[in-house]
């Protein structure tokens, strides 16, 4: 009869709903994927080639069979896949670059309103205050050293202004001829001499290797350095008992 169908029906659909679904077989955890790793990793390597070679061959006969259609197809639908791919990659990427951006630009914005009392502070100097207690001024010691070239810094400078980060690459030096050599190696007395009065040397030849040019008139005898009038014109050593008039 009609009611008996249709009760035999809803019990039939009752059955297949109670009847778990087959699990896909193409996901990483399906048994056959878990079949194929097992077989992976007990392969050797001259097995591994060989199957890697068929996989290969095999790929170049359906490529080689393929239509010209459905080649052009293949490679639009790879197109497609990698400009979205980097689109969406490229907007991440400028989302963050904008947000570093704009982080570190209110950053200086702050620093400057903290260092913007010290703008030319030396217009308006106040005897009556010391500056060197204030943590804008303060540098701290050199107790840093750069991981690049090993150069000490000091706590309070800015990164990377040494040398730019690495970027920045200097030759070595050359070992120094004599007898300066000699000089700088701080064994004789005359190199102990020298070191110790390093600084008067250095005083004493300063201008030394610049150029110039002796103007004699009626007046102060004077010389000329690239077109600029500098010091008198002295002895570069004193005299007995003199006082120091170099160029």
């Amino acid at each position: 009869s009609e009611p008996s169908f249709f009760l035999s029906a809803v019990n039939q659909l009752q059955y297949i709903k109670k009847i778990p679904c087959r699990k896909s077989n193409l996901g990483r955890n399906s048994r056959k994927a878990k079949s194929v790793r097992r077989v992976i990793v007990h392969q050797t390597e001259e097995e591994r080639a060989s199957g890697n070679e068929q996989s290969r061959q095999r790929m170049a006969q359906i490529r080689a069979e393929e239509a010209a259609e459905q080649y052009v197809a293949r490679l639009e639908e790879a197109r497609l896949r990698v400009r979205q791919s980097r689109s969406a990659t490229s907007n991440v990427l400028r989302s963050q670059q904008r947000e570093h951006n704009r982080l570190q630009m209110a950053e200086r914005r702050q620093q400057g309103k903290a260092y913007q009392p010290y703008n030319r502070l030396a217009f308006r100097y106040n005897l009556g205050e010391d500056y060197s207690l204030s943590r804008h001024v303060v540098i701290g010691t050199m107790t840093v050293v750069c991981p690049y070239y090993k150069a000490q810094k000091f706590s309070g400078e800015t990164k990377g202004m040494c040398c730019a980060a690495g970027k920045i690459k200097l030759p070595q030096l050359r070992e120094p001829s004599e007898p300066l050599k000699t000089f700088l190696s701080g064994y004789t007395a005359e190199s102990k001499h020298f070191l110790s009065n390093i600084r008067k040397y250095n005083s004493c030849f300063q201008m030394t290797s610049f150029g110039s040019e002796v103007i004699i008139t009626h007046f102060m005898p004077a010389f000329k350095v690239k077109g600029q009038i500098y010091h008198k014109v002295g002895s570069l050593l004193p005299f007995p008992n003199g006082q120091h008039k170099f160029l």
